[in-house]
């Protein structure tokens, strides 16, 4: 199966405000896209269950992403599950992995492994927490597979029946500092230290041995979530966090925490515990953050699905925690029934600001949300379907498109694709500008031309649209119903008014059946303004009429003024 490139649709925020005090994005202008989905086409497959970023599998230079369908049934062995690997340039299916048997819900987790043996491709790992051993028992398992071949690398097995060996998995972070990429690996019902206490193994990756493993007393859970950080405590070694969602903490049963742990010793670094009432099953979902406060160490973001802060049922909530000294950056909760905080996971720099950003699910109502890393504001949303509850994976996946922005994917187990029950959609949305200068320059000596190339969503198609231009600033001004990311100023209100230099086509008109029109800038040799050489010229375009205002606008394009 592909993963269909999507008819651009303009995926906005709607009247449901989900995060309690959320702001306007600092980022004005553009949005994102749907790029890619990728739906079940049988009834239960529950496509989407996990996603995860893949790395460069094919080796084409472009990053590639990944997803499970625990509940599928290849080759007609009942829950089986699979996970597929598609292509970021084409999305098309580079690999489908099978489930060893009946019932052994490959694809419950699925993560990036790195490059695990050192042939320039991407490797991935992915759980099976159903899965028998060769005595027949329910331990479950988890798989390395290559980037190259599609072979199985490490088949790691649990201990103990019915540990749920496989439920998380993670690769990529080199713990032992020998070069290679190890993995870690939850299993979140081991009775090791009393019944479903929990524990979280560490693999190497250079030889598939056990480096690490860790277990908690009984009903903590541990390693219902785990994830690598990057080096936090600047020893040459990479850290990692899991997560005991049961745990109990301040005297509070169910409570939770998360754990940062060292990859070098295996010492706790710092234990993030629920100091608020009703903040129940803190660390249900942890990952790594990026450097979220600027200060050149990861962070770490812990989601709690189902807080009910000041007694708001199933609100849910997420926190950033400090690298440097374990402490919360901030925190932000959800409405009633919301369930803010089931997946959560690093996103990179969203909104340009030059800090990490997250992406979380808020999967009882649907929605993605993604949080400005500093300070956890709202920068931009997306309804994805099913609000029952069951499902609602989120990954960064890095930069997929070449832009410059990160890009996201996030699954929907529950969705009905086409009528079909629970055959689940995988949606990949990246950001789009809306427009763009070629070139970004302009010589008042030599002269145009430069194309101002709109590119707006398919949904605009035959709107009506118009480009405004400012020489002082990014603003952001209010236009109608939209803010424009320009400064108010004499070109700017010109330009508004329809006001333009006859050297100027195509500054105002219809877009076309795909949303996308051209305007030129064209003076001649030595008539452009050289009083502006050294300056900077910032445009914008808007469209969506509706109502008497502007509805949509893109991203400022800069355009340098140079001799």
């Amino acid at each position: 199966m592909t993963c269909l490139p999507s008819v651009m649709a303009l995926v906005v925020g709607a009247s449901l405000v989900v995060l309690a005090g959320s702001v306007p994005a600092q980022t004005v202008g553009g949005g994102w896209d749907l790029k890619y989905r990728c739906d079940g086409n049988l009834p239960g497959d529950q496509y989407g269950r996990a996603v995860s970023a893949a790395g460069d599998v094919d080796g084409d230079g472009i990053l590639d992403f990944a997803h499970g369908a625990p509940s599928a049934d290849p080759g007609g062995l009942t829950d089986a599950g699979s996970v597929f690997v598609y292509s970021g340039a084409t999305g098309g299916k580079l690999y489908r992995f099978d489930g060893p048997h009946a019932i052994a819900c490959l694809g419950v987790s699925v993560a990036s492994a790195g490059d695990v043996n050192g042939d320039g491709r991407a490797d991935l790992i992915a759980g099976a927490p159903c899965a028998d051993s060769p005595a027949g028992l329910n331990e479950g398992a988890a798989f390395v597979y290559s980037g190259v071949d599609g072979q199985v690398l490490y088949h790691f097995v649990g201990v103990n029946n019915l540990d749920g060996f496989g439920d998380s998995v993670d690769g990529g972070g080199d713990l032992n500092g020998d070069g290679m990429p190890d993995f870690l690996i939850g299993a979140p019902y081991s009775d090791v230290n009393g019944p479903s206490g929990g524990s979280v193994y560490v693999y190497s990756g250079a030889d598939g041995s056990l480096l690490l493993q860790f277990h908690a007393r009984g009903g903590s859970e541990l390693g219902d979530s785990v994830g690598f950080i990057g080096d936090l405590n600047l020893d040459g070694r990479d850290d990692f966090i899991v997560s005991a969602p049961g745990a109990q903490a301040h005297g509070v049963m169910n409570s939770g925490s998360a754990l940062v742990i060292s990859g070098a010793s295996g010492s706790i670094i710092y234990r993030i515990d629920n100091p608020i009432k009703g903040f129940l099953g803190r660390g249900d979902s942890v990952a790594g953050a990026g450097d979220c406060n600027g200060d050149s160490l990861p962070d770490m973001i812990v989601g709690a699905p189902f807080a009910e802060p000041n007694g708001v049922n199933l609100a849910g909530g997420v926190s950033v925690a400090s690298g440097r000294t374990g402490l919360g950056l901030w925190a932000r909760f959800g409405i009633a029934d919301t369930v803010l905080g089931w997946s959560v996971s690093g996103a990179g720099d969203l909104d340009q600001d030059g800090m990490d950003d997250v992406v979380v699910s808020a999967l009882g109502h649907g929605w993605v949300y993604l949080l400005r890393g500093l300070d956890g504001e709202e920068v931009w949303r997306f309804h994805i379907g099913s609000t029952r509850g069951e499902n609602g994976a989120v990954a960064g996946l890095g930069d997929l498109d070449g832009d410059g922005f990160p890009d996201v994917i996030a699954g929907d187990g529950d969705l009905d694709p086409n009528g079909v029950t629970d055959g689940g959609s995988v949606l990949v949305y990246t950001h789009k500008p809306f427009l763009d200068c070629a070139p970004s320059f302009l010589s008042v000596a030599a002269g145009g031309p430069v194309d101002l190339m709109v590119d707006f969503p398919d949904s605009e198609a035959a709107q009506p649209y118009q480009i405004l231009a400012s020489r002082t600033g990014t603003g952001p001004t209010w236009l109608g119903g939209v803010q424009v990311p320009l400064t108010e100023d004499p070109i700017f209100v010109r330009s508004r008014d329809g006001t333009y230099p006859a050297y100027t086509t195509g500054f105002t008109g219809l877009l076309d059946a795909v949303g996308d029109a051209k305007a030129v800038l064209a003076p001649g040799a030595g008539q452009f303004a050289p009083h502006l050489i050294g300056h900077t010229l910032y445009f914008a375009a808007v469209t969506g009429l509706r109502a008497g205002a502007w509805s949509v606008s893109s991203m400022a394009a800069p355009l340098a003024i140079v001799p």
